[in-house]
């Protein structure tokens, strides 16, 4: 699957799976993705988030007070992937 991203996809992808697993979360959503982003320092993504004041620490208060960590579920299809990620 990794093959038709670029590097800077592949990377944000990887981070979403370290980030999703230490929310102790059991599948990589689109808020996992953002933060991944977020890290990214010469990410355009990155640039516009701090542009207007969004930052890692304000994506992370945000995914615990709306997503509930939940070890026993996982998605099986699309690598794990949520349906909208």
């Amino acid at each position: 699957m990794n093959q038709r991203y670029t590097e800077q996809a592949r990377m944000a992808i990887d981070g979403a799976k370290q980030v999703a697993k230490g929310l102790n979360h059991g599948y990589i959503g689109t808020e996992h993705l953002l933060l991944a982003l977020a890290a990214v320092e010469e990410c355009m993504a990155a640039r516009i988030m701090r542009k207007y004041g969004v930052n890692e620490d304000k994506i992370v208060d945000l995914i615990e007070r709306l997503v509930a960590p939940v070890k026993s579920v996982s998605v099986k299809e699309r690598d794990g992937f949520s349906p909208r990620a």
